[in-house]
């Protein structure tokens, strides 16, 4: 489980880039967009989120509950013919099952006990592995760092951690996946550009569809 705490400062992601020039990319670099939700799956509420600001690796920090199912919903949009084939969070394999909806989209269950509690004062890094085939047919994997704060289990059954609930919900998270498609022996794709929302994503579906759209079965 690749997890760490981090409690030095180090260089923050900017989300606001609506002043900034469009980057000059070469010609055979192809890009997909990756977007994510998390759902508690016994309340069907997004997960929620908070401000840090530059204390932290990153601003923002994803806020969830030790041991708690959830539903993760992913789609992948780029060109036409991207698929999506698998995806892991914290080293757990999600179990992806086709949704209907823009692009390749798909969801499945996670259970959050690869993580444990965040010490106070620090943060933990939890890993989103994302693997596509792109539409010239080569697979990309990618690796998306998320900042996370993990609070205790409830004592009680069925009961909350509210600590876990404060702040703001979590519409979808969204990547940037980019690499060159005259290298298709080279798999790992960059991933940048991680961006926080409280919308819920236009290519986001009805977690209860399951009709199938361009999605493929991890070989």
């Amino acid at each position: 489980i690749r997890l760490h705490q981090s409690t030095s400062r180090r260089r923050a992601v900017s989300l606001d880039t609506s002043n900034m020039l469009p980057a000059k990319r070469s010609s055979s670099m192809e890009k997909a967009q990756i977007t994510l939700s998390i759902r508690d799956k016994a309340t069907g509420e997004y997960v929620h989120y908070k401000h840090d600001g530059s204390r932290f690796d990153q601003p923002q920090t994803l806020k969830l509950c030790e041991s708690a199912a959830y539903v993760v919903a992913l789609s992948a949009t780029g060109d036409e013919g991207i698929q999506l084939l698998s995806a892991d969070l914290g080293g757990r394999s999600i179990e992806l099952v086709p949704t209907e909806g823009r692009g390749a989209s798909a969801t499945g269950d996670w259970i959050a006990d690869c993580v444990r509690p965040t010490k106070k004062g620090t943060r933990d890094e939890l890993l989103l592995t994302v693997q596509i085939k792109s539409g010239d047919g080569a697979r990309r994997t990618a690796v998306f760092p998320l900042q996370i704060k993990t609070y205790p289990a409830p004592t009680k059954k069925g009961g909350q951690n509210y600590a876990a609930t404060s702040g703001q919900p979590l519409g979808h998270l969204q990547f940037d996946m980019a690499w060159d498609s005259t290298s298709p022996y080279s798999p790992i794709a960059k991933a940048d550009c991680l961006r926080f929302t409280r919308r819920t994503s236009s290519s986001m579906v009805n977690t209860n569809e399951q009709t199938p759209l361009n999605v493929a079965s991890a070989a």
